[in-house]
């Protein structure tokens, strides 16, 4: 008890500011919803099977282009937010 006493640290840091959570339509949501539960692959291979069946999509290009317009985010940021959307989805599916 001694040892841990001795060498806390009783100074507190300052706290992170949160960033604000960027969300995606709902109708893009609904649409990997749909895609998923047809879907019988992983979640790597789903994933890629959707961008290249909906790739010319309205929804997803007017998600892309109000990533890119409004939040300022490059392709690299565009594609992890969609992959993370849309794994996040197929896990709740999924399980």
């Amino acid at each position: 008890a001694r040892y841990y006493y001795k060498n806390k640290n009783t100074s507190e840091g300052k706290p992170k500011k949160r960033r604000k959570y960027i969300s995606c339509d709902h109708v893009l949501i609904s649409l990997m919803d749909d895609f998923i539960k047809s879907q019988d692959s992983k979640p790597s291979e789903a994933y890629e099977e959707f961008m290249k069946t909906h790739k010319t999509n309205t929804t997803l290009v007017s998600q892309i282009t109000e990533f890119r317009q409004t939040h300022s985010f490059d392709v690299k940021e565009i594609n992890d937010k969609l992959k993370k959307t849309f794994k996040n989805r197929y896990f709740l599916y999924k399980k």
